[in-house]
């Protein structure tokens, strides 16, 4: 076993390049421990930059990943939505150590986005906007030119560009709908619950076949705030806990022995979108004891 020492760059990177282009907190992890392993018994003497070496190593296990986790969406049951990398709402934004964690993160709800790009186009826009590498050094990721290279993250950047939901800047503002969203669902206050949703709002909820939840995506506030009213009132929660996941507000209701995350977007104070992650094989992080 490595530590973080002993991998160019840190573990904690390795496994933020893996987790953003997988959108999959434990295949992450795998494939930032096989970097590691593999960093330990390369010759490090043909090796110019380790850190750049470990991101090269990384990525390409990742893709690989990438490619055969698309070929398993094809009998995928209802929607797909990427695993949450949680963390503890307290977290500070001046805290140096809470800072290098979250650095490279992006939003959950670009996550979604960029589930919707190529795997190559995923690639160059994570490795170039999120983490900074040169197109250089991605086009030896991706087997390219590095014009190729550039070209697919000026792809990636305009599709983005094109689905990115828009979301208020004030984390005051999104915690607020947030905590007002949990308190109206748990008094069962539909009307409460519609004042908070915007009016074309929507449901995306990922059972993944294992769990029920929503086949389709449900569209409108009425709709969305009757169908989560129905869910609040056939369970009884052993705990809640508000959650950070990619810097966008999010709940974490256990009951029933198992984990439900719901990750909102919320824009001019609004609720636009709420994704339920109810799928517990991409829950399986979540067990132990709360996030403090």
């Amino acid at each position: 076993m490595t530590t973080d020492d002993e991998v160019p760059g840190g573990h904690e990177r390795a496994v933020a390049i893996a987790y953003h282009v997988l959108g999959s907190v434990s295949d992450a992890e795998d494939v930032a421990q096989e970097a590691a392993a593999a960093w330990v018994t390369t010759d490090r003497s043909d090796v110019d930059d380790p850190e750049a070496w470990v991101a090269v190593v990384t990525t390409r296990r990742a893709i690989d990943r990438l490619r055969q986790r698309q070929r398993r969406r094809e009998t995928y049951i209802g929607p797909w939505l990427p695993e949450p990398r949680i963390r503890p709402r307290a977290m500070s934004a001046t805290d140096p150590a809470d800072v290098a964690v979250t650095a490279d993160e992006i939003s959950y709800a670009l996550l979604v986005v960029l589930d919707r790009l190529t795997p190559a186009q995923r690639v160059a826009f994570v490795l170039h906007d999120v983490f900074g590498e040169p197109f250089d050094r991605i086009a030896e990721v991706l087997g390219c030119t590095t014009a190729a290279a550039r070209q697919l993250a000026s792809r990636a950047r305009r599709r983005v560009r094109d689905a990115a939901p828009p979301t208020d800047p004030d984390d005051d503002v999104r915690w607020a709908v947030t905590d007002a969203f949990l308190a109206a669902c748990q008094q069962g206050d539909h009307e409460g619950l519609l004042a908070l949703l915007a009016p074309d709002a929507e449901l995306v909820s990922d059972g993944g076949g294992v769990v029920s939840a929503a086949r389709n995506v449900i569209v409108g506030a009425d709709r969305v705030a009757r169908f989560l009213l129905g869910i609040w009132s056939s369970t009884v929660p052993s705990l809640v806990e508000f959650v950070s996941i990619g810097g966008d507000p999010g709940v974490v209701v256990h009951a029933d022995g198992r984990a439900t995350v719901a990750v909102l977007e919320v824009h001019d104070g609004l609720a636009t979108a709420v994704r339920l992650i109810a799928n517990p094989d991409k829950l399986h992080h979540l067990d132990g004891p709360p996030l403090e």
